[in-house]
């Protein structure tokens, strides 16, 4: 009896959909993967405050967690909070119907208005966020959040303190073997930014940062194109090279359709999007482990 009432309270309990997207982040240079706990603590600690170019949100880092607090490198996770700036120019005098020329808004900087939060979680050790695009509360663009890490690393704090770094948008993975293995690829061009140095799991990975750096180069472009009257095939380090690209860059390419008309795609257009639903009782922290562990498996192309 105890056993039926449990599988029924489990099976009411309420349940929500929470939406999730990847982003691949490098520093450069650096010697180990605490560079990135650096980041993060960083960005708390100046307390950048930006504008999501929407309206008068901003968006600022609100919280970090460990999920071992003795072994840092194992992940972090937090929360971005979305809020709406006050701006004595959103307030109108009804008397009059213009706004108080002498309004002044007496508000600590530490006071902030209808905040929404966002949930993360990142490794440092493959240097991937997790990140919660939609929740209980409300949503926000993936290219919000992706504007707001790349305006920090773009800032002169970031600069003097780590030199550089790059954020990308991490793509679905099926779209990317969509894409490499397309029967009727005409054309494909790959844009490689700088690999993380870290990543020597993949030999691909390794040649390329090995290759840029020695240049001195920050990215390459590699390009192919299909002999007359015939299709690309390509290989399996073209395909690797592929993979790379998407994650530290982009993929373009242009296919025949149905149609027998060409047609252009990019990696950029197909940003992971994954919808997971949880019971009301699951932590914030399981659910971004949750959601890792199905975002994140090993890149390989199957053949």
């Amino acid at each position: 009896m105890d056993n039926i009432l449990m599988k029924n309270e489990k099976f009411l309990e309420k349940q929500r959909t929470y939406t999730y997207t990847g982003y691949n982040l490098t520093i450069h240079p650096h010697k180990t993967p605490e560079v990135y706990i650096d980041f993060f603590e960083f960005i708390l600690k100046e307390k950048f405050f930006l504008s999501t170019g929407f309206r008068t949100y901003h968006l600022a880092l609100h919280d970090l967690n460990y999920l071992d607090v003795n072994n840092k490198l194992t992940g972090l996770y937090g929360s971005l909070v979305r809020y709406e700036n006050l701006l004595p120019s959103q307030f109108i005098d009804l008397n009059t119907g213009k706004t108080p020329e002498d309004l002044k808004l007496n508000i600590a900087s530490n006071i902030k208005y209808k905040p929404t939060f966002f949930h993360f979680i990142f490794f440092p050790e493959n240097h991937k966020i997790i990140f919660e695009l939609e929740n209980e509360r409300s949503t926000i663009s993936y290219n919000v959040v992706l504007q707001f890490f790349k305006k920090i690393l773009d800032s002169d704090k970031f600069k003097v303190k780590f030199t550089s770094g790059e954020v990308h948008t991490l793509t679905s993975f099926k779209r990317v073997n969509s894409i490499l293995k397309n029967k009727k690829l005409k054309h494909i061009e790959f844009l490689v930014s700088r690999p993380n140095p870290d990543i020597f799991g993949d030999l691909v990975d390794e040649t390329i940062s090995e290759y840029l750096e020695d240049q001195k180069a920050k990215n390459m472009t590699l390009t192919l194109t299909a002999q007359d009257g015939k299709y690309l095939d390509l290989n399996d380090n073209t395909e690797k090279l592929g993979v790379a690209a998407a994650e530290n860059g982009e993929v373009k390419a242009v296919i025949e359709n149905s149609n027998n008309r060409t047609e252009e795609i990019s990696t950029k257009k197909f940003p992971l999007n994954h919808p997971q639903i949880f019971g009301k009782s699951v932590t914030i922290r399981n659910r971004l482990l949750m959601a890792a562990e199905k975002l994140l498996p090993k890149n390989k192309i199957s053949r």
